[in-house]
């Protein structure tokens, strides 16, 4: 019975620790955040300076876990603010001429991610423009990525020449990504051994707790 007992104990604390490493929550951390126009790329004002359209001030942030679980989804959010309200009635001045569709397209190696491909949203001038995906790694360590960005100004009148449609690189970071598992398995394995552990366990443990307390009776 005390081999049992101990048996049971071990398998119930593997169980709580697999069970706390695979449905424990993992924290958000900010993986990006700048202001455009973005360091090293051109700046997006390639329209007719003389017209008096100003660059298209905004604020990117990218946030996600602080580090990925190998076999599991997260979460990755891209978050576009206007960053100079100033500049709105000038800005403003575009969608008199185009409809504003922001591309976000994020390439992570060694993932999954859904959607795939680039994603396509209205770009308000005074509202925030959010895009999400999400992201499953298949093995440990480290995953490097960039984060492509590109404005697309689509002409309201397309029989017009004078305003054609354009597509501009906006911004290009690169990205990393820290990738754990639980000694070289996924998640998922996790979560299914720290259930079946610690039921095993606790069964076993009250199991023989009760025979001991039915022998005393006796």
């Amino acid at each position: 019975m005390k081999i049992r007992y101990w048996f049971g104990l071990f398998f119930l604390l593997v169980g709580i620790v697999c069970f706390l490493w695979g449905f424990w929550p993992i924290g958000n951390r900010s993986i990006l955040d700048f202001t455009l126009p973005f360091e090293g790329v051109e700046n997006p004002v390639s329209l007719n300076k003389d017209s008096g359209h100003p660059t298209l001030s905004k604020q990117i942030s990218l946030v996600g876990p602080e580090r990925l679980r190998a076999g599991e989804d997260a979460m990755i959010k891209l978050r576009i603010d206007p960053s100079d309200p100033g500049n709105v009635p000038r800005v403003d001045d575009l969608q008199n001429h185009y409809n504003l569709v922001v591309g976000a397209r994020l390439e992570v190696d060694g993932t999954l991610s859904s959607p795939v491909g680039e994603v396509f949203s209205p770009l308000s001038v005074t509202q925030p423009t959010v895009i999400e995906w999400k992201i499953r790694p298949e093995a440990i360590g480290q995953v490097d990525g960039i984060l492509w960005l590109h404005l697309n100004l689509l002409p309201l009148d397309n029989n017009s020449g004078e305003f054609p449609s354009k597509r501009i690189l906006i911004a290009a970071p690169q990205i990393t990504f820290p990738v754990t598992s639980f000694f070289g398995l996924g998640t998922q394995t996790i979560k299914i051994i720290g259930i079946v552990a610690a039921g095993l366990g606790f069964f076993m443990v009250f199991e023989s707790s009760l025979g001991k307390l039915l022998k005393k009776n006796l």
